[in-house]
């Protein structure tokens, strides 16, 4: 895809569009002698997929493959692909079905290069004593025979 490189200057109010150019030499040529930051953009973004009737889908996928999320996005500049727990995937496609099946294919190389290992199961244990078998006996004992005791209460 085509770009255009768009030198801007200053933050907030103070931000400013220097010039665009539509060669990365000419721009850095530029920048080097003037200064400023380039910002690259894609030309006519997305038009060739919406020609081809291709919608944006984000799809969270699981590492087994289950889906619990997908839905119709509105257009995303830059497409996402991130994974932790989940796989979190931004793609263009025909209908759900099929973006499933993109999304798939992603998750089948991330798991197949190792690139997406399953994150480490979390133990907690700060903070809780280490306690005997025989001291849970003897606490569950005593709790039993205080309920026996009371319920007899209650009888009488």
């Amino acid at each position: 895809m085509e770009s255009i490189y768009i030198v801007t200057e200053g933050n907030y109010s103070d931000y400013r569009i220097v010039g665009v150019f539509d060669n990365e030499k000419l721009v850095d040529r530029f920048v080097n002698k003037f200064g400023g930051d380039i910002e690259e953009f894609p030309i006519n973004p997305g038009i060739e997929e919406m020609n081809k009737g291709l919608s944006i889908y984000r799809v969270v996928m699981t590492r087994d493959g289950n889906t619990p999320h997908i839905n119709n996005t509105d257009y995303a500049q830059q497409l996402m692909c991130r994974h932790g727990v989940n796989l979190v995937m931004d793609c263009w496609a025909k209908n759900e079905k099929h973006a499933i099946k993109i999304v798939n294919e992603k998750r089948s190389e991330l798991i197949a290069s190792g690139d997406w290992e399953p994150p480490e199961p979390k133990v907690i244990d700060e903070g809780v004593p280490e306690i005997s078998q025989e001291e849970i006996n003897k606490k569950l004992h005593t709790a039993l025979k205080s309920i026996i005791e009371k319920s007899e209460e209650v009888i009488e």
